[in-house]
């Protein structure tokens, strides 16, 4: 993935995240990552959703903000039991690579 398209991904996910967890709290939830370090550190942002919500809590909130994310990058979210929320960020990479 070029670096712009890796831009605008990660640009597209931090929006995802951002109306996700507003739509959810009706409020923002703050969080310190900006947008280009949210691929790598997905990891973080999930430990941080399990401590505040627990592990079924942040699996619901992840799949949420797949879902969004999918939307915004126009293509085809399928809901997998045995996805977690980096699943479906690295699967969605996959498709907007074939994509284009």
């Amino acid at each position: 993935m070029s670096s712009e398209a890796m831009k605008d991904f990660n640009g597209k996910l931090r929006q995802a995240i951002d109306e996700t967890i507003f739509s959810i709290l009706g409020q923002y939830y703050e969080y310190s990552l900006r947008a280009e370090e949210l691929s790598s550190r997905l990891d973080t942002l999930m430990e941080v959703l399990e401590y505040t919500f627990g592990p079924p809590g942040a699996r619901t909130i992840g799949r949420a903000i797949a879902k969004r994310l999918y939307w915004k990058l126009g293509i085809q979210f399928l809901p997998r039991d045995e996805y977690t929320f980096q699943d479906y960020v690295e699967e969605a990479k996959k498709k907007l690579v074939i994509l284009n």
